[in-house]
């Protein structure tokens, strides 16, 4: 079922409920309160009657109007025989007292009525008195009292009044009830309709995009935010931030691709044309031959180095954690920069302070990190030039940087060396067979040690580089 079918059922159900406790309430307060006050109309005549009886005997007034109802009365003897009655008695249905008083009737009200608390004093009670009910053309409410004096029986009074007008109010207060109820129970469920369709329009309008996403698989779409600024307007422009994170991480991708095909091109180009060379040219002086093939060993080298970075980003981007260990930093930066040794071309490679640090982390991943940042720093560094090396201990950090003496990085390119296949002009021309890849991986290699990666350059002046990475818990200053 529709969940706005749902919701006008559930609200209609208990817009209905609510109506008919409050109708039910209504009507049994109100039908209790008008039949129990003539029921003391009746029993205030009778208390009346008897006292003038037993002072004057059948000499009384039995005609009486109450509140525009006639209280009709009569006074009979010991023997239950009439001696006096109202001047509409011979019309009404006779009733015998010493019946009455046999068999007493129940209320005059409906029995569920009779399950609802009384909001006014029940009508008083005299001992020996009962109430009776008389049916004729309508219904009579009647009340008879035994009259005793000295502990001689006098005979009884007899209280009564018709019902037929209080009984059709009664009738009527129920249709109107029962209409009434039924116009609130259907404009509550138009209502809730015509509002659950409104709330759920931003609901639908997301499901439509969904579907647009699914069929199209661009994730162009946005959702119009509601004018309300509830749960629904929330979920809207939370939808619409997903969209919008689902499209740069789709134009991302597609960049990557663009990129990662651009960059695989030029070398597999390199190597496909070499070896047709070689086949179109088979007598091919041995010097040259000897170039061509170390070209295209130098281009194969380089597409290799490139799949792997490719390889290292992907597993980055498919959530692949790295491998945990406790590692020796001040140890594995020595080693890596003796073995960095070999990158120099007339540069100096210099460590300066080392403290000792011990980190959690991977050593080879820690050690690729490193040998990208003294690869750039010695690229970007004309011969002459310096690269330092430094490992200091800060507290519950390690800072590592590499200094260099070289090129620098304009303004410009600074905040985007750390995207993937960026090179700017000077990257281009003092390090050709660059891929742009190097930083975005240092980049995911430190955040992956819950470390950070910071860079800070002047043209024509160097670059500084630095690494920091929390310490192994439980080493101290010495890092062990």
């Amino acid at each position: 079922m529709p969940l706005r079918w749902r919701l006008a059922l559930v609200y209609g159900l208990g817009c209905a409920l609510a109506l008919f406790a409050s109708g039910l309430l209504s009507y049994a307060f109100h039908t209790r309160s008008h039949y129990d006050e003539l029921d003391r109309v009746l029993v205030d005549r009778a208390l009346h009657l008897a006292a003038e009886v037993r002072q004057a005997g059948t000499r009384v007034n039995t005609d009486l109007q109450a509140g525009g109802l006639p209280v009709l009365s009569g006074v009979y003897g010991p023997d239950g025989r009439v001696r006096r009655r109202s001047a509409a008695a011979p019309a009404l249905v006779q009733a015998s007292p010493p019946q009455v008083l046999a068999a007493p009737a129940g209320p005059a009200y409906a029995g569920v009525v009779a399950l609802f608390p009384r909001l006014t004093p029940p009508p008083p009670h005299p001992a020996g008195g009962a109430f009776g009910l008389l049916v004729g053309e309508q219904r009579w409410r009647v009340f008879v009292l035994p009259v005793r004096a000295g502990g001689t029986a006098l005979g009884y009074v007899e209280t009564l009044t018709p019902l037929g007008l209080l009984d059709r109010s009664v009738a009527r207060l129920r249709t109107v009830l029962l209409g009434v109820g039924t116009l609130c129970l259907l404009g509550a469920l138009a209502a809730t309709w015509f509002t659950a369709g409104r709330l759920l329009r931003p609901l639908e309008a997301m499901t439509a995009a969904a579907r647009e996403i699914a069929r199209s698989r661009e994730p162009t779409a946005r959702v119009a935010p509601p004018p309300h600024d509830d749960e629904v307007g929330e979920l809207a422009r939370t939808f619409n931030t997903m969209l919008e994170s689902l499209e740069e991480s789709a134009q991302t991708q597609r960049r990557f691709i663009a990129d990662a095909s651009h960059e695989l091109r030029a070398p597999l180009t390199v190597v496909r044309a070499n070896l047709d060379l070689l086949r179109r040219y088979p007598d091919m002086p041995e010097a040259e031959r000897a170039d061509v093939v170390r070209e295209a060993e130098r281009e194969s080298e380089r597409m290799t180095r490139l799949v792997g970075q490719l390889l290292t980003l992907a597993r980055g981007d498919a959530g692949l954690g790295i491998r945990r260990g406790q590692v020796v930093l001040e140890a594995l930066v020595r080693e890596t920069v003796q073995e960095a040794q070999h990158l120099a071309r007339g540069q100096r490679l210099a460590l300066g302070p080392v403290d000792a640090a011990t980190v959690e982390g991977d050593g080879d991943r820690l050690k690729q990190l490193l040998l990208i940042l003294l690869d750039n720093a010695v690229h970007y560094t004309p011969p002459g030039g310096q690269v330092n090396v430094t490992l200091r201990r800060d507290g519950p950090a390690a800072r590592l940087t590499v200094s260099d003496t070289g090129v620098g990085i304009a303004g410009p390119d600074l905040p985007r060396v750390f995207e993937r296949f960026y090179r700017g002009a000077p990257a281009r021309t003092h390090h050709p067979g660059g891929s742009g890849l190097g930083l975005p991986i240092a980049r995911w290699i430190a955040e992956q040690h819950g470390g950070s990666l910071r860079l800070a350059s002047r043209p024509g002046v160097g670059t500084q580089v630095t690494f920091e990475l929390p310490v192994a818990p439980g080493t101290g200053p010495g890092g062990r």
